[in-house]
């Protein structure tokens, strides 16, 4: 066999090889991250009517960020920011402030709440956030119960969070159907409606 033929045989060879080899897999493109919220606070969680409140967070992996108040009421966003802002608002009423930060990997959702000072200092503001889930999706609870040393908050006679806090939020995963209650000092306060999810009740000792 020539030299040429033995050259040829050999390069047949190698693209009859190269023919088999299977194509290289494709590289997975990573999965955007979820954002989350690292913080989301208000300075101050009981004033006078018609004085300021400053709205602050602090947010990680966010593309988007929506501001607004429990009754759908929608607020600015200074430049849209995505990683950290403030904004202050004048307020009349008891208000619950919803904080949404999303992206392509998902949401998450953080509230906080001010009330407003009046004559009745025996009621208390507790909701759910949102109002309506199905079982076994998350709910954020937010009270806020000026006076209040201890609040205990229950699900279905289980206790849930105890805390000398007397504003804040919890946020939990229900599981059974039920409408709630809310207590407070022996009397009934309004209220958090968790439709297709366990009562909640916030039940709690004024100072």
């Amino acid at each position: 066999m020539t030299r040429s033929m033995k050259a040829g045989l050999c390069a047949l060879s190698l693209v009859s090889l190269l023919a088999g080899c299977p194509p290289a897999e494709p590289t997975a493109p990573e999965a955007p991250r979820p954002p989350k919220i690292l913080s989301f606070q208000v300075s101050a969680t009981e004033v006078e009517p018609g004085r300021e409140v400053t709205l602050s967070w602090s947010v990680a992996d966010a593309t988007r960020i929506r501001l607004h108040t429990l009754v759908g009421e929608e607020i600015a966003v200074p430049g849209g920011a995505t990683g950290s802002g403030e904004v202050t608002i004048t307020l009349h009423d008891d208000t619950v402030f919803i904080l949404t930060a999303s992206s392509d990997g998902g949401e998450d959702t953080a509230a906080v709440s001010v009330r407003v000072q009046s004559s009745d200092r025996g009621q208390i503001l507790f909701i759910a956030s949102p109002p309506e889930v199905l079982a076994g999706q998350p709910v954020t609870l937010v009270w806020n119960a000026p006076g209040a040393s201890r609040l205990t908050l229950t699900a279905d006679g289980a206790e849930l969070h105890v805390t000398t806090r007397n504003a804040g939020t919890f946020r939990v995963m229900l599981q059974s159907p039920a409408l709630r209650e809310v207590r407070g000092g022996g009397a009934s306060h309004g209220g958090a409606e968790l439709r297709k999810c366990p009562a909640a009740a916030l039940d709690w000792v004024p100072s």
